[in-house]
């Protein structure tokens, strides 16, 4: 089910209604039968998937609270939870693009958010910070909360659960908050993206025939597309969300007025940004282990970004392309760009990330 459908709409009304009506002490269930009524509408080999991964996310979560003290073995559920599920999900991935996958079989709706925000979960009971939840349906509600499920963004446990879990009262201005914030959504991905990405498509293709400054411009055409695609569809599911009480962190922030390229990615997909680094680069050694070392964590941190969005070269070289920029940023060019006025350090960075999406968006 798409959030841009009138089903969507429907769905999200009828669901305000009954939470609202019903008791407090169990609208966070009525939450969860929502949810799973999602999963189902959007296939059920995918609401299988999600249950099957929670189970085992919360089975190895219970476990490391049982054997708290024996590290070996918690080390060992943490490491075969992440091998399988993340191998389930790169095999999906894989036999999807390669159009391999059994008849009837489809890749699960938003397959690699709650996949992420599983781990997440698990990771941090490793860690400590997280207490196993004893209640198996909780877990269920965190992963597979459905305003999220199309395009995160991506949340952890001490975020998104305490909210879950907690009475909601209607609030006439959160739910008003959230149907303009639903609005400005729809106006984005509906009156922008959708109207500009035949012509952005047609450019794309034909790249090869072009002169360099129009694919150049066809480059930021796309960038502008996608943004306003994906940020539009995030000021969605975060409308809805707002509609029925909870706050979900913010994954775009006026990205296009960076100053540089960190400052750029500070502001774009911010929930996945913060997952690499929380679950990645800091426990790869972040850039506590000497210069060398910095640079190989970050440069893993680059190739899984570019391999996220897909197993092609195209991802991998948008990976490359920016890990690139940001090690000269960080090494060479910062005391240069400070020096520079504001605007120019902007077109500078425009420039750079336009060419970046170019490079994203053509496959060939």
């Amino acid at each position: 089910m798409s959030v841009v459908s009138f089903e969507f709409l429907g769905f999200l009304a009828a669901l305000a209604v009954v939470y609202y009506v019903l008791p407090m002490r169990v609208r966070k269930w009525a939450l969860l039968a929502g949810s799973a009524a999602f999963w189902l509408l959007c296939g059920w080999q995918g609401a299988a998937y999600l249950t099957a991964e929670t189970l085992l996310i919360w089975g190895c979560a219970r476990l490391m609270g049982r054997f708290s003290e024996r590290r070996g073995v918690c080390r060992a559920l943490l490491i075969g939870g992440m091998v399988t599920v993340f191998g389930a999900m790169v095999l999906m991935k894989a036999l999807s693009q390669l159009q391999a996958l059994p008849d009837g079989l489809l890749v699960p709706i938003g397959l690699s958010y709650f996949t992420f925000q599983s781990v997440g979960y698990l990771i941090d009971v490793y860690r400590g910070k997280v207490t196993p939840e004893k209640n198996y349906a909780k877990v269920l509600l965190f992963a597979g909360f459905f305003p999220q499920m199309t395009q995160g963004p991506i949340t952890t446990w001490k975020q998104l659960m305490p909210q879950l879990d907690s009475p909601h009262r209607l609030s006439p201005n959160g739910f008003v908050s959230g149907v303009f914030l639903m609005a400005w959504g729809f106006f984005k991905k509906l009156v922008i993206a959708d109207r500009l990405m035949p012509a952005v498509s047609v450019l794309v293709a034909t790249a090869q025939e072009l002169p360099g400054w129009l694919v150049l411009a066809t480059a930021a055409m796309y960038a502008i597309v996608l943004y306003a695609d994906f940020s539009g569809g995030i000021d969605i599911i975060r409308g809805a969300a707002e509609m029925l009480g909870i706050d979900l962190p913010e994954n775009f922030r006026r990205p296009f007025f960076a100053a540089s390229i960190a400052d750029y990615w500070r502001r774009w997909h911010i929930s996945l940004g913060s997952w690499f680094k929380e679950y990645l680069y800091f426990p790869l050694g972040g850039s506590r282990t000497g210069t060398l070392r910095t640079l190989r964590n970050l440069l893993l941190v680059w190739l899984a970004t570019g391999l996220w969005h897909g197993a092609s070269w195209n991802f991998i070289l948008w990976g490359l392309h920016f890990f690139v920029w940001l090690m000269l940023e960080k090494y060479l060019l910062r005391d240069f760009l400070q020096k520079l006025p504001s605007w120019l350090r902007h077109f500078y960075t425009l420039v750079v990330v336009f060419v970046g999406w170019g490079v994203f968006a053509m496959e060939d």
